[in-house]
């Protein structure tokens, strides 16, 4: 049972990283080619807690997800892919690069909870035979 939770919050990284990086990627293009889109209209779209919303379910499930029998590379890597997402952005405004580092980040969070749903699969095959 504890697998199927640990695995639960993996799947929460992986599809809130997803569309946080879908989101990230879409917003500049609709701005760029304005597809008969007011600004005033997109408000709630680019709004920023939409940023508060994807670090939140990012910190609930990299917290669930290292708990006890995650590796130490995937759990550092769980962490390091998501201080340096919440990094990117908060300064996403302020730091040029910013925005790209957050893409990077989220492909990050996606990779290494994927990896921890690996190990868990075959910690539980392990721990059957």
């Amino acid at each position: 049972m504890e697998n199927l939770r640990k695995n639960t919050f993996d799947y929460v990284g992986i599809v809130s990283s997803g569309i946080c990086l879908i989101h990230c990627m879409l917003m500049p293009i609709i701005l760029l080619f304005k597809w008969e889109v007011q600004l005033e209209s997109l408000g709630f779209a680019h709004h920023p807690s939409w940023d508060y919303l994807f670090i939140g379910l990012g910190l609930i499930a990299v917290w669930m997800s290292s708990h006890k029998h995650t590796p130490k590379g995937i759990r550092i890597g769980l962490w390091v892919a998501y201080l340096v997402f919440v990094w990117a952005l908060l300064y996403e405004d302020q730091v040029w690069f910013a925005q790209y580092l957050g893409w990077i980040a989220s492909l990050g969070l996606i990779t290494t909870h994927y990896f921890n749903i690996k190990f868990c699969k075959k910690c539980q095959t392990e721990n059957y035979q």
